[in-house]
């Protein structure tokens, strides 16, 4: 991992179906790129863990390699993306 690459952490993303799962065995392996919508909150992230509610599906313009993940079933509010 190159450290001059910046790091994020990205709650509340919203992937339909049981593709989270399927996304957070991926991450387990390997890193892996997902697009998204990066609206003007996500590209004024400053630091700590992202959480825009009001964040929309689309448009799609935004690519990124989700490297981590924190999942705790008991407290979603606990669980995040680590991404790059």
């Amino acid at each position: 991992t190159d450290p001059t690459i910046s790091k994020a952490a990205m709650a509340g993303i919203r992937i339909p179906g049981q593709n989270a799962r399927v996304l957070r065995a991926m991450v387990s392996l390997f890193p892996v790129v997902i697009y998204l919508n990066a609206n003007s909150k996500f590209m004024a992230y400053g630091g700590g863990i992202f959480r825009d509610p009001e964040c929309e599906l689309s448009p799609i313009n935004h690519a990124v390699v989700v490297e981590g993940y924190n999942y705790d079933p008991a407290n979603a509010d606990n669980s995040y993306w680590i991404v790059r």
